[in-house]
């Protein structure tokens, strides 16, 4: 960690309830199957949240499940008895977790959801009875089943009626989804979303079944498991073709509008029907009163709820279910909890009107104050039986008045390597990255770096630099291809006295620094104010020793009157006068300063800087330069990695952007989609090349350039 809370700190936890969100898997096409599915999912606590997976034979999937994992994930996939062997092995390879079809006697069941809510809507439960297999298929998609063994158990707990007349079972079916006292709608109690990114905030969606077929069904189904809902409505509900009339759709007036809400939807809700059925849909809405608007690609909500010009005609289409991007749900509450060190205790009493009975639910908890996003590993670090889900760190439980935790947080290595092991990395920080850890654990504040974000600051950096073995290395290298042929001895030690480094520090004066960049003596000495102000340069008197003519800088914090040579270690004085004016102070690097510019870290540095000015807080910001990721055998490093606790990017750096090439960019987009952060590229000198803007951009990256390093241009960087 580089700068954070202190040792005692108070954070808003938040945590929600829910129950289990499985994927129950089945053969592609097999009606029995998908009602036996149907029929399971009625009995348990979220059956209605459920992903339905049809598998074919060669245990490949419908390319749409992949789409709904990403808007919801699953915890199991419980495995149908007549999958074939095949089938089942590439599930297990596609999933982590798979088990057989069965429902545990302590997951919560539907009919105790409603006990402490005995309202009329809830109290009743009308069970539809079909002749037509068809519709009873319908019946089990939008209303559920209870088992014939499990009537009297209802009948203790709710009035049952049955309904044989065709119609009047139908309209039971479209009533009962609207609210809420279906086996189905009762075992969604409680998971409405919390949060939806890129969501349609509820807009309402009306299915029309035809044929009522495989693929419409799972269809329907998996949508409804999919799409938030708000202010507790369901946002789709089914309807068989037979209710295609405007008599028949007319409760829906009171959903898509309701005079409790305050948002205005436009069109007010969305048709999804196959073209068979949409002429007769389209007639009954249009008897109903509603006006066509067309296949809409636009969608719009605005306040207050009837904008001027509408004159009571609710819009509708013809289209397909909108869906959003990845969703939370459950009953949601939060606490202020206090963490002392890294020790934090939780005390987390039932969500607000939630009373659930006793048996099996998920308690997820999000906010707590940590280094880099929850991982597998740090889950299970710190509850054993954790794990991570949308709901952040999760944990089967049983209901509780109270849940109380206490454990320790791990710390900014600890978590490290966590974030790395879950996806199967080892990292270990580079000898680069220990100067700049070391330097950034130096600094009090921040706004040390400012003194850096300074074109002027950085051209003085540039000159007090002593060059690194590595650049000797290579001018030696250039100066003997092009001078004497041969390198013995006189010419080796004639090339190094060329070269300035024979055991000196680069230091200078006022004057020479201003001569060497080019800017008057005042401006340059208030640039050097900053940097030694905040560390990064000192200030020595610079001279040769009578004896034997070391150069050298003794720094202000070593000087007396008369010091020892440190080469030769004669006494002498400390000069007073140098030609006819008093002896100037002399400026060189810092230490660690010095190693940080000779491994060109000065981009990392500042790169760091605009993180966290990009950052929300400074408390909860972390940062590691300087790592090597390695997996099989294969090490990638990264220049840096920034985290606020919930996401995490890593920053490929250059002093130059045009150093930075494709498959270097490569590299490092395919090491943030393995370990789940976002990729940065930072160039402190010119402009990327193009290829490489646009791939870090299309992977959600961010783009620093000079003016965004330099200036603190907060607007400037280009954001995927």
């Amino acid at each position: 960690m580089i700068w954070g809370p202190g040792p005692v700190q108070v954070t808003r936890i938040g945590y929600t309830v829910r129950g289990p969100e499985w994927g129950i898997a089945i053969p592609q096409g097999d009606l029995v199957a998908l009602e036996d599915a149907m029929r399971r999912a009625s009995t348990y606590w979220n059956g209605i949240g459920s992903l339905i997976i049809g598998v074919r034979r060669d245990g490949c999937l419908d390319p749409s499940i992949e789409e709904m994992l990403e808007i919801r994930g699953v915890e199991q996939v419980l495995l149908h008895d007549d999958l074939g062997e095949r089938a089942r092995q590439a599930l297990g390879r596609r999933f982590e977790t798979v088990g057989s079809l069965w429902v545990d006697d302590h997951e919560i069941h539907p009919f105790y959801l409603s006990l402490n809510d005995r309202d009329e809507d809830l109290a009743t439960v009308q069970r539809p009875l079909l002749r037509s297999r068809r519709l009873r298929r319908v019946a089990l998609a939008t209303w559920g089943e209870i088992p014939d063994e499990d009537l009297e158990d209802w009948r203790r707990r709710f009035t049952v009626t049955e309904e044989a007349d065709r119609k009047k079972a139908l309209r039971g079916l479209l009533a009962a989804q609207l609210r809420g006292n279906s086996p189905l709608e009762l075992g969604g109690r409680y998971m409405s979303s919390t949060e939806q990114r890129g969501g349609f905030d509820g807009w309402p969606c009306l299915f029309v079944f035809g044929e009522a077929s495989f693929n419409e069904i799972v269809h329907f189904w998996n949508l409804r498991s999919r799409l938030s809902g708000t202010y507790d409505r369901r946002c789709i509900v089914g309807i068989p073709r037979e209710l295609l009339s405007a008599a028949d759709l007319e409760p829906l007036r009171g959903w898509v509008d309701p005079p409790a809400y305050d948002t205005y939807f436009k069109p007010d809700i969305t048709l999804a029907t196959s073209e068979k059925e949409a002429p007769a849909t389209r007639a009954a809405f249009e008897e109903l009163g509603f006006v066509s608007a067309g296949r809409r690609t636009r969608y719009q909500h605005s306040f207050p709820k009837a904008p001027k010009g509408r004159e009571g005609l609710e819009y509708f289409e013809l289209g397909r279910a909108q869906l959003g991007g990845p969703m939370k749900r459950g009953a949601a509450a939060s606490v202020l909890a206090t963490v002392t060190g890294r020790r934090i205790s939780l005390d987390l009493p039932s969500p607000d009107g939630v009373r659930l009975p006793f048996g099996y639910l998920r308690l997820g908890i999000e906010g707590l104050p940590l280094p880099l996003p929850l991982s597998a590993t740090g889950a299970r670090r710190l509850i054993p039986n954790a794990w991570v889900s949308q709901e952040g760190l999760t944990v089967k439980t049983h209901t509780e008045k109270n849940w109380r935790f206490e454990f320790e947080l791990p710390d900014a290595g600890q978590a490290l390597a966590d974030w790395a092991s879950s996806s199967g990395y080892e990292v270990r920080p580079s000898q680069p990255g220990r100067y700049g850890q070391a330097l950034m654990a130096r600094l009090d504040d921040p706004a040390d770096l400012d003194a850096l974000a300074d074109p002027l600051a950085g051209a003085i950096l540039a000159e007090l630099t002593p060059d690194s073995t590595k650049k000797l290395a290579q001018r030696l290298s250039l100066d003997v291809e092009t001078g004497p042929k041969g390198l013995d001895e006189e010419v080796l030690l004639e090339l190094l006295q060329r070269q300035g480094l024979l055991l000196r520090v680069a230091a200078k004066t006022l004057h020479q620094i201003a001569s060497v960049v080019g800017r008057g003596k005042r401006e340059v000495a208030l640039a050097l104010a900053a940097l030694v102000e905040t560390g990064f340069v000192r200030r020595g008197i610079g001279f040769p020793c009578p004896r034997c003519g070391f150069d050298q800088v003794v720094p202000l914090s070593d000087l007396d009157e008369r010091v020892e040579c440190q080469a030769c270690r004669k006494e002498m004085a400390v000069p007073v006068l140098s030609g006819d004016s008093e002896h100037p102070p002399a400026y060189f690097l810092d230490g660690l300063t010095a190693r940080l510019m000779e491994q060109d870290l000065l981009s990392v540095i500042l790169a760091l800087r605009r993180a966290l000015l990009d950052s929300p807080s400074a408390e909860s910001f972390y940062a590691w330069p300087g790592l090597l990721f390695e997996r099989e055998g294969t090490e990638v490093d990264g220049d840096l990695l920034v985290s606020d606790g919930s996401s995490a990017r890593i920053f490929e750096c250059k002093m130059t952007a045009s150093w930075l090439n494709l498959e270097q960019t490569r590299r490092l987009v395919d090491l943030c989609e393995a370990l789940g952060a976002r990729p940065g590229v930072a160039g402190l000198r010119g402009e990327f090349d193009r290829a490489v803007r646009e791939l870090v951009l299309d992977s959600d990256g961010v783009v620093y350039e000079g003016a965004e390093l330099i200036a603190g241009d907060h607007d400037g960087a280009e954001r995927g």
